[in-house]
């Protein structure tokens, strides 16, 4: 359960930054929330379990870790995009605290180590596996969309002049040879940015 949380958080933490429709801004600071309220969960999952188990923030973890993927899948309000991910990072800090604290409640004090590297082995092997696996499905995703609409059919284009970026330089003197009747194509390379989105 723990690696399945774990690999969550290493695909929000790969992938949120390339999300287009999110403000560079709303990626920064959503992300150092992730982590405070990580340290936050830990601290609260700790204390408290220590008090009263802590199978019960092992679930929390599992579950609200999810609500770390809704900046991926949705298009919400800035403010509510920083609430899912300090409540992601805290069920995070909360799973971290529970998985190592039920581990090493039923182990001999000499078995101990083992439990910690089996712990952090499975710690780094969600964070490396699950932007691995994830970026790899949308890879084959979105090649297979590409081939059904035959996106990867090339190109004939007839112009005169063919300009790489619509930039400041590029947009100026596709608008003069426009002027002068030329034939124009300004290509782009980046990502499309829908209208809402540009500044």
């Amino acid at each position: 359960m723990f690696l399945l949380v774990v690999a969550s958080v290493g695909i929000l933490v790969a992938f949120l930054p390339t999300m287009a429709q999110l403000r560079p801004d709303t990626v920064t600071l959503g992300l150092l929330l992730h982590a405070v309220a990580a340290t936050a969960g830990r601290l609260l999952a700790g204390r408290h379990g220590d008090a009263h188990g802590h199978h019960g923030w092992l679930l929390f973890g599992w579950v609200a870790t999810a609500v770390g993927f809704i900046p991926l899948l949705t298009d919400l309000h800035p403010v509510l995009i920083l609430a899912a991910l300090a409540l992601a990072g805290t069920a995070f800090g909360a799973a971290q605290s529970a998985s190592l604290a039920l581990m090493m409640r039923d182990t001999r004090s000499t078995d101990l180590p083992a439990v910690s590297a089996l712990w952090n082995a499975t710690y780094d092997l969600g964070l490396g596996l699950g932007p691995l696996v994830f970026g790899v499905a949308v890879a084959r995703a979105t090649g297979a969309a590409r081939a059904a609409r035959g996106a990867d059919v090339p190109i004939v284009l007839d112009a005169d002049v063919v300009i790489a970026g619509s930039g400041a330089g590029g947009g100026v003197i596709a608008a003069y040879l426009a002027r002068a009747g030329r034939s124009v194509v300004v290509v782009e390379a980046g990502p499309f940015v829908p209208e809402p989105a540009m500044p």
